[in-house]
């Protein structure tokens, strides 16, 4: 057996395993479009290793097959970008990678037969790759915040695979027209030594970006709320201990906020508990278009919820509080243009001497309490805790 032969069947299972791996996640987390796009990428890598191996084994010197995994080569590199963009929510221009693709795919037949060039054939294909794996590293790059570890493995692995292509290219270009031999041998080591670490390392970090993902989604699923997409109690009292810690370490203010609606079972009685639920979506999404993106809101049950504001003093939090409930004072729910409510709020700071979150809540209750005691729509602050021995 040939080493090209022992290469292409490494790279042939590589591929075929990451395609069953995408597949079977696919089916069974979500039948994400992404995860289906990158499976098929695999497939097509599968099917374009097939045509190569099947080239060398029985028409070493026929192009036909040699075109045909280049057009295959096309279409692989193509998805994966086109699934990076969608895993980011981003729109996916076809007719921009279609148009590129129908360039290359051109290119390929012309220099595999009508002009003949040795260079331009090993650099062809590489080249595709080297513009389509840069816009599938910047789609995985998120916008409003850094990458974690799944996606940054990726991003890296992107970029050298990158660089390798580019490489790959360059090293094809010295081949010349007609083909130096030489120059061949050397193309075909850099192929060899570099193609499979480079490509399998590349699909692990794609297999653990969607672990990744996956992870995420099963954490979202139990620290957020199905209703209002805010953090659930689970997820406030998690977040809340690590803003204790920080805020006991770095020497910084942290203020807590409980609100809830005034009179929510009225709107319940009055125009049914669907309008309700529209009701507390509204609530929660005006809150969160308010605050700053480090502060954290969830909903602690029914209609009370939970505001974590880092770095704030209660002093400071009250002009943040005041905007949301002037902001919430103006809420219009769809639908129902006679509902209209508006809401109370209890402030609390943290103490040094609070070792758990249910101490600096059940303070912000307590002048939540007093809120709804003055009359409601209004904010209250509770006491500094006194001092003990």
């Amino acid at each position: 057996m040939t080493p090209a032969i022992v290469i292409l069947s490494v790279l042939f299972f590589t591929s075929a395993i990451l395609c069953i791996m995408m597949t079977l996640a696919w089916l069974h987390f979500g039948r994400a479009r992404h995860i289906s796009i990158w499976a098929v990428a695999y497939g097509l890598g599968a099917l374009q290793w097939v045509v190569n191996a099947l080239g060398v084994l029985l028409e070493p010197g026929n192009p036909l097959p040699v075109i045909a995994a280049s057009l295959v080569v096309l279409g692989s590199s193509a998805l994966v970008p086109v699934g990076a963009l969608q895993r980011a929510g981003r729109p996916v221009h076809l007719p921009a990678f279609i148009a590129i693709g129908l360039i290359f795919a051109i290119w390929i037949v012309l220099v595999y037969t009508i002009l003949p060039n040795r260079a331009l054939q090993g650099a062809v294909s590489n080249l595709f790759a080297v513009i389509m794996m840069p816009i599938a590293a910047i789609a995985i790059w998120p916008r409003h915040r850094r990458p974690n570890a799944p996606e940054l493995a990726f991003i890296v692995m992107l970029v050298i695979f990158t660089l390798y292509q580019l490489a790959l290219s360059g090293s094809a270009l010295f081949i010349g027209p007609d083909g130096d031999r030489d120059a061949i041998e050397r193309y075909r080591m850099i192929l060899g030594i570099g193609l499979p670490p480079v490509y399998i390392g590349t699909g692990i970090a794609a297999v653990f970006l969607i672990a990744g993902d996956l992870s995420e989604s099963l954490q979202q699923l139990v620290t957020r709320d199905g209703l209002t997409g805010a953090l659930n109690r689970r997820g406030l009292e998690q977040a809340a201990t690590i803003a204790m810690a920080n805020a006991r370490r770095r020497g910084r203010p942290f203020t807590v906020v409980i609100c809830d609606i005034d009179h929510f079972k009225r709107i319940n009685d009055r125009f049914g508990h669907a309008a309700g639920d529209r009701a507390l979506i509204s609530f929660a999404d005006n809150v969160q278009a308010v605050v700053r993106e480090v502060d954290m809101f969830g909903r602690l049950g029914g209609d009370e919820f939970c505001l974590l504001l880092s770095d704030l003093a209660p002093a400071d939090a009250g002009d943040v509080v005041e905007r949301i409930r002037a902001e919430v004072a103006g809420i219009s729910v769809e639908d129902k243009p006679d509902l209209a409510f508006t809401a109370s709020f209890g402030v609390a700071g943290f103490d040094d001497g609070d070792l758990w979150f249910g101490q600096i809540l059940q303070r912000a209750d307590q002048a939540l309490y007093q809120a709804k005691e003055a009359g409601r729509n209004r904010i209250a602050f509770a006491a500094r805790p006194e001092p003990t021995d």
